[in-house]
């Protein structure tokens, strides 16, 4: 979610995009594999041509298309928002982590970090 890496992913796209990739949230980028790079690159991609199929994700009129179309991908979210919701693959419960003024959803099963933070 480092903005100066890669700008234009927001939270909800993120938190998606890392669900999809099975790539936990506060997981060091310097310490991805190159497959898991090239995973979390492709489901990305995948995320956000899905959403743009549908037209974006609205959650109030502040967020509609030129048009004033609202858009529907909020209702395919599998982590953003879905705290406390079973995962679709798992089911076990989305938790939601805070970090840096934001947060993230994941599912801790699948989504595992694969070292301790501070080691």
């Amino acid at each position: 979610m480092n903005q100066n890496i890669l700008s234009g992913i927001g939270n909800i796209y993120a938190d998606e995009s890392l669900w999809l990739a099975k790539i936990h949230p506060e997981s060091r980028s310097n310490e991805l594999t190159s497959a898991q790079i090239e995973r979390v690159l492709a489901s990305a991609k995948q995320v956000m041509s899905q959403a743009l199929e549908v037209g974006g994700t609205s959650f109030d009129e502040l967020y509609v298309n030129v048009n004033g179309e609202s858009g529907y991908f909020d209702i395919s979210l599998k982590a953003y928002g879905q705290e406390g919701e079973p995962c679709e693959r798992c089911g076990t419960q989305i938790k939601r982590i805070k970090f840096a003024n934001r947060s993230s959803h994941f599912c801790p099963k699948c989504q595992k970090l694969a070292r301790p933070l501070g080691f």
